[in-house]
């Protein structure tokens, strides 16, 4: 991950507060690493190190799982359109809303899964409930779930395989249109970056949030309540 990205996302990239991040860069010089860890720093959520020496091929952490192992069986594309023709089935993304926003299954519902209460109307005998995601893994941790938690309850819950990414790759179309319904949850992990506004909208949000932006560092002067630190080297 670029330095300067990892600082300017870093809500979408370190989900844990107080973790430890350990930045590797080349040993030569390390000011890429260094830069960074100052700017991380002074976040104050995580504890920063940098990597000292080089990182040899055996050191590199193993990657995780791809996996959900005790996930319900899956269903691919084609299987999923043919299930979708015969009726009783609800699909459900669990992606992120960006994703969702950029395209989804045709009438799919969205869901944010932090709870699955949501899904109770949904878990019914007789339903199918078909989760999907970008790639399929969150699909499967949430299939996983949802079948323990409704266990007996007559719903048979999976998910697809590959996720959206293959439906589409498949030659099968995604939509970007959605009504309220279709929402089980609020876009709660929308934090009103204008880097997800689309269509017509999309310059005037940018005007606006550049109007804001160039008049940030005279709002800055003038407030007494901000205050900058900076750290020793």
């Amino acid at each position: 991950m670029p330095g300067g990205q990892l600082f300017m996302h870093f809500e979408n990239l370190v989900g844990t507060r107080g973790a430890r991040i350990v930045l590797i860069d080349d040993p030569a010089h390390r000011l890429r690493a260094v830069v960074t860890s100052f700017w991380l720093t002074q976040l104050n959520q995580v504890e920063v190190y940098v990597y000292e020496g080089e990182l040899a091929p055996e050191q590199a952490p193993s990657a995780p799982p791809a996996t959900v192992t005790d996930a319900p069986p899956s269903l691919d594309a084609e299987a999923l359109a043919q299930l979708r023709r015969n009726g009783a089935v609800t699909v459900i993304d669990v992606g992120a809303s960006l994703d969702y926003e950029r395209g989804h299954l045709p009438g799919a519902l969205y869901m944010l899964p932090a709870s699955l209460g949501p899904l109770a109307s949904h878990a019914v005998a007789g339903r199918t409930l078909v989760f999907t995601s970008p790639d399929g893994a969150a699909a499967a941790r949430v299939a996983r779930d949802a079948h323990q938690r409704w266990l007996g309850s007559g719903a048979v819950f999976t998910w697809l395989q590959g996720g959206t990414q293959d439906w589409k790759a498949s030659g099968r179309p995604l939509s970007t249109a959605f009504v309220p319904g279709q929402l089980l949850t609020p876009f709660d992990d929308d934090w009103g970056s204008v880097m997800r506004v689309f269509g017509p909208r999309r310059d005037a949000a940018w005007a606006d949030y550049l109007a804001w932006e160039r008049a940030l560092a005279e709002r800055v002067l003038q407030d007494p309540s901000v205050r900058f630190r900076f750290f020793p080297a």
